[in-house]
């Protein structure tokens, strides 16, 4: 099969979507013999990958990406595509004339709205609806976002197929002279709490600094450290830091690149991500893969990606917080279970596992399921 991939995703930092966009073409390229997947850009990416790509200029100037992407189901109507695959999540609104796929994260502009800024919302609300009914495959990486398109969007559920997503292959326990070396390696404080991900509202960043205030007052020595890129609530936080006097032992890192973080994820004492809405949830399955103790949500998607490796707690209660790190500061047994739980648990998502469903959704949007 002739599989065109739109990698717009892959000229930027790989968080996220890129993230996924890059290790779903690895996985393919590794997995399905003889299918080396045509990478659809509007310039060159820098990355290793030994796919060709299919140069499609992108003529706007202004809202570059929501433009270029309608722009290209006319600029591809004249190439050969056995099937052509949206994993951005960006819509086309037009249908592309070759058959067609599109992955859905998640759709946060409805379910958690203040996340993100008017264009984004305006394009997605306006345009993503008659894209999901243009498109013949539906690829969703949780039953929760699966279950959130049909109650939104009321589409068909045999139109939708759920394919679990994996942590990247570096997040991996390290040994004890890789252990002490890490320490070297990045300045981080002896003992703390990790959270990963963009600083932003859904994410519930409040509450898990409410509950470090309640264990800071019962006297633990640890930092709270906060990596990942600058959102929408970063102002607020700071604001509550200093009404509780927190400023000094919270950590904000900014980006930090994977090999960091698998750093950050086997010196953290405890993983903690209280996010309200998730279409799947990456870094907890990053922190287990690293036999990091993981603290997550009990809502949307998360207890899919956790199921028994972790503690699902009310986002909402900053009691039951506090009283779950505290739980994993103060019981070395059970922090050592949970560690081993998370290993395996991890062990039950894979990139190959991910590349070889994908691959069998392009066959049922190409007819030849």
């Amino acid at each position: 099969m002739k599989i065109g991939i739109i990698s717009d995703v892959l000229n930027y930092r790989l968080t996220g979507i890129g993230n996924y966009t890059f290790q779903l073409i690895k996985g393919l390229n590794r997995t399905i013999s003889g299918m080396i997947p045509i990478l659809i850009n509007y310039q060159p990416h820098n990355l290793d990958l030994p796919n060709s790509n299919l140069i499609i200029k992108n003529p706007f100037l202004f809202n570059r990406t929501y433009f270029w992407y309608p722009y290209l189901t006319f600029k591809l109507s004249h190439h050969d595509f056995d099937v052509i695959h949206n994993p951005s999540q960006v819509p086309t609104f037009f249908r592309f004339s070759q058959p067609s796929v599109m992955t859905i994260h998640d759709i946060t502009t409805i379910t958690a709205s203040e996340s993100h800024d008017f264009i984004t919302k305006a394009n997605e609300r306006l345009l993503l609806k008659k894209t999901l009914f243009n498109v013949n495959c539906i690829i969703s990486d949780s039953y929760r976002t699966k279950e959130d398109l049909i109650r939104v969007f009321h589409l068909p559920s045999e139109k939708i197929f759920v394919i679990h997503l994996a942590a990247n292959p570096i997040f991996k326990p390290l040994n004890q002279i890789q252990f002490h070396r890490s320490l070297e390696t990045i300045s981080i404080p002896e003992r703390f709490i990790l959270y990963t991900g963009t600083l932003e509202k859904r994410k519930n960043l409040l509450t898990l600094m409410r509950a470090f205030y309640a264990l800071k007052k019962e006297g633990i020595p640890h930092k709270l450290v906060l990596a990942g890129k600058c959102g929408n609530v970063k102002n607020e936080m700071k604001n509550l830091l200093r009404h509780l006097n927190l400023l000094k032992d919270v950590i904000f890192t900014g980006y930090i690149p994977v090999e960091d973080l698998l750093y950050l994820y086997n010196n953290a004492d405890v993983f903690v991500y209280l996010s309200y809405y998730e279409g799947f949830g990456l870094p907890p399955l990053e922190a287990m893969a690293c036999g990091c103790p993981v603290i997550c949500s009990n809502s949307s998607s998360l207890p899919e990606v956790i199921g028994d490796a972790g503690i699902l707690v009310n986002p909402h209660s900053v009691e039951e917080v506090k009283n779950s790190i505290k739980k994993f500061l103060n019981d070395p047994g059970f922090r050592k279970e949970m560690s081993q739980r998370s290993i395996e648990r991890s062990l039950l998502f894979s990139w190959e596992k991910c590349a070889r469903e994908t691959y069998k959704v392009y066959k049922i949007a190409a007819g030849d399921s």
